[in-house]
Protein backbone atom coordinates (compact mmCIF):
# COMPACT_ATOMS: atom_id res chain seq x y z
CA UNK A 1 0.00 0.00 0.00
CA UNK A 2 1.18 3.30 -0.94
CA UNK A 3 1.04 6.31 1.90
CA UNK A 4 -1.82 8.48 -0.23
CA UNK A 5 -3.67 5.42 -1.06
CA UNK A 6 -7.15 5.86 1.05
CA UNK A 7 -5.90 3.03 3.55
CA UNK A 8 -3.20 4.61 4.63
CA UNK A 9 -5.98 7.49 6.05
CA UNK A 10 -7.48 4.42 8.36
CA UNK A 11 -7.17 4.65 12.03
CA UNK A 12 -5.30 0.92 13.04
CA UNK A 13 -8.41 0.84 15.29
CA UNK A 14 -10.43 1.18 11.86
CA UNK A 15 -8.61 -1.28 10.21
CA UNK A 16 -9.02 -4.38 12.78
CA UNK A 17 -12.54 -3.14 13.09
CA UNK A 18 -12.41 -3.97 9.32
CA UNK A 19 -10.73 -7.03 9.44
CA UNK A 20 -12.92 -8.45 12.02
CA UNK A 21 -16.19 -8.40 10.45
CA UNK A 22 -14.91 -8.96 6.78
CA UNK A 23 -13.67 -12.17 8.47
CA UNK A 24 -16.94 -12.68 10.85
CA UNK A 25 -18.80 -12.54 7.33
CA UNK A 26 -16.53 -14.61 5.44
CA UNK A 27 -18.45 -18.00 6.51
CA UNK A 28 -16.48 -20.65 4.05
CA UNK A 29 -12.80 -19.03 5.20
CA UNK A 30 -11.75 -18.38 1.73
CA UNK A 31 -10.46 -14.83 2.04
CA UNK A 32 -13.79 -13.56 0.63
CA UNK A 33 -17.21 -12.35 1.39
CA UNK A 34 -20.29 -12.31 -0.37
CA UNK A 35 -20.94 -9.33 -2.47
CA UNK A 36 -24.55 -9.06 -1.82
CA UNK A 37 -23.30 -8.89 2.16
CA UNK A 38 -20.98 -5.69 1.09
CA UNK A 39 -23.37 -2.85 1.27
CA UNK A 40 -24.44 -3.47 4.67
CA UNK A 41 -21.13 -4.40 6.11
CA UNK A 42 -20.23 -1.00 4.30
CA UNK A 43 -22.74 0.89 5.74
CA UNK A 44 -22.16 -1.01 9.41
CA UNK A 45 -18.37 0.25 9.07
CA UNK A 46 -19.38 4.04 8.65
CA UNK A 47 -19.15 4.25 4.51
CA UNK A 48 -22.18 5.67 2.38
CA UNK A 49 -21.53 4.16 -1.11
CA UNK A 50 -24.07 4.88 -3.96
CA UNK A 51 -25.72 2.24 -5.65
CA UNK A 52 -24.37 3.35 -8.69
CA UNK A 53 -20.62 2.72 -7.85
CA UNK A 54 -21.91 -0.57 -5.34
CA UNK A 55 -23.22 -2.14 -8.60
CA UNK A 56 -20.51 -1.33 -10.83
CA UNK A 57 -17.51 -2.20 -8.36
CA UNK A 58 -19.56 -5.36 -7.73
CA UNK A 59 -20.30 -6.13 -11.73
CA UNK A 60 -21.05 -9.52 -11.85
CA UNK A 61 -18.85 -10.66 -8.57
CA UNK A 62 -19.77 -13.32 -6.64
CA UNK A 63 -17.12 -12.61 -3.97
CA UNK A 64 -14.95 -9.89 -2.57
CA UNK A 65 -11.67 -10.76 -1.51
CA UNK A 66 -10.17 -8.53 1.53
CA UNK A 67 -7.72 -6.34 -0.35
CA UNK A 68 -9.99 -4.94 -2.84
CA UNK A 69 -12.77 -4.67 -0.15
CA UNK A 70 -10.35 -2.71 2.05
CA UNK A 71 -9.46 -0.24 -0.71
CA UNK A 72 -13.32 0.17 -1.36
CA UNK A 73 -14.58 0.94 2.01
CA UNK A 74 -11.62 3.33 2.52
CA UNK A 75 -12.04 5.02 -0.31
CA UNK A 76 -15.74 5.96 0.85
CA UNK A 77 -14.85 5.62 4.42
CA UNK A 78 -12.63 9.16 4.06
CA UNK A 79 -15.85 10.97 2.58
CA UNK A 80 -17.91 11.08 5.74
CA UNK A 81 -20.76 13.32 6.04
CA UNK A 82 -20.65 16.08 8.67
CA UNK A 83 -22.39 14.19 11.75
CA UNK A 84 -24.06 17.67 12.36
CA UNK A 85 -25.64 17.25 9.28
CA UNK A 86 -26.51 13.98 9.63
CA UNK A 87 -28.53 14.89 13.16
CA UNK A 88 -30.06 18.08 11.75
CA UNK A 89 -31.39 15.77 9.20
CA UNK A 90 -33.07 12.78 11.35
CA UNK A 91 -34.68 15.73 14.23
CA UNK A 92 -37.16 15.80 11.72
CA UNK A 93 -38.44 12.41 12.86
CA UNK A 94 -37.70 13.66 16.60
CA UNK A 95 -41.68 14.05 17.39
CA UNK A 96 -41.09 14.77 21.19
CA UNK A 97 -38.04 16.64 20.44
CA UNK A 98 -36.30 14.34 23.23
CA UNK A 99 -33.63 12.71 21.11
CA UNK A 100 -35.09 9.57 20.42
CA UNK A 101 -36.57 8.36 16.73
CA UNK A 102 -39.35 5.47 16.50
CA UNK A 103 -37.23 2.93 14.93
CA UNK A 104 -39.71 2.05 12.56
CA UNK A 105 -40.00 5.29 11.24
CA UNK A 106 -36.24 5.52 10.63
CA UNK A 107 -36.49 2.11 9.16
CA UNK A 108 -39.46 3.18 6.80
CA UNK A 109 -36.64 6.06 5.75
CA UNK A 110 -33.93 4.27 5.02
CA UNK A 111 -35.88 1.71 3.02
CA UNK A 112 -38.10 4.08 1.14
CA UNK A 113 -36.24 7.34 0.75
CA UNK A 114 -32.79 8.33 -0.47
CA UNK A 115 -30.42 5.70 -0.88
CA UNK A 116 -32.56 2.89 -0.19
CA UNK A 117 -31.54 -0.05 2.32
CA UNK A 118 -33.32 -3.51 2.25
CA UNK A 119 -35.21 -4.46 5.15
CA UNK A 120 -32.62 -7.00 6.15
CA UNK A 121 -29.94 -3.99 5.92
CA UNK A 122 -32.02 -1.79 8.13
CA UNK A 123 -32.84 -4.28 10.50
CA UNK A 124 -29.32 -5.09 10.82
CA UNK A 125 -27.66 -1.61 10.68
CA UNK A 126 -30.59 -0.52 13.42
CA UNK A 127 -30.63 -3.80 15.57
CA UNK A 128 -28.13 -2.59 18.07
CA UNK A 129 -29.61 1.08 18.52
CA UNK A 130 -33.42 0.21 19.14
CA UNK A 131 -34.39 -0.12 22.75
CA UNK A 132 -36.93 -1.89 24.30
CA UNK A 133 -39.73 1.06 23.23
CA UNK A 134 -38.69 0.88 19.90
CA UNK A 135 -36.94 4.34 19.78
CA UNK A 136 -33.23 4.94 18.60
CA UNK A 137 -30.92 7.73 20.42
CA UNK A 138 -30.13 9.47 16.38
CA UNK A 139 -27.50 11.21 18.26
CA UNK A 140 -25.55 7.94 20.08
CA UNK A 141 -26.56 6.02 15.99
CA UNK A 142 -25.02 8.82 14.35
CA UNK A 143 -22.14 9.16 16.48
CA UNK A 144 -21.40 5.53 16.18
CA UNK A 145 -21.96 5.36 12.44
CA UNK A 146 -19.64 8.47 11.57
CA UNK A 147 -17.15 6.94 13.15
Amino acid sequence: MDDDSPVSHLSKEKLEECKRIFNENDINNKGSILSNKLNIILRNLGAYVPPEDLEEFIENKKEIQFEKFINFFAEYYIKKYDKNEIIEGLSFLDKNNDGLINANDLRYSLTVLGEKLTEEESYDLLKNYTDKNGMIDYKKFTEDISK
